[in-house]
């Protein structure tokens, strides 16, 4: 091998992760049924933070419903995030 040198090579894969944001509509519409996190810019219904199943996403207004059956509505705009929420 003259000439030739060898080169070590490392190569890394990543994926969003179990808790990732979610940011596109494709995103709403896959994980609607799951669980989320959501934390709100500003105080929405005295609350800067929810929990609960992804209800609904249509046009950027999304519903989550919680535990105990309360629907909360609010726009995308308005969430710091929106992230799977992830339980053991």
């Amino acid at each position: 091998m003259t000439g030739l040198t060898r080169l070590k090579r490392h190569i890394e894969v990543c994926s969003p992760g179990i808790d990732r944001a979610l940011k596109r509509e494709k995103d709403f519409v896959r994980f609607t049924g799951h669980d989320v996190d959501v934390k709100f810019f500003a105080p929405h219904d005295g609350r800067k933070e929810l929990c609960g199943k992804l209800a609904s996403y249509d046009n950027g207004i999304v519903t989550v419903e919680e535990d105990n059956g309360t629907k909360t509505v609010f726009d995308v705009k308005d969430t710091a995030y929106i992230k799977l929420a992830v339980k053991f």
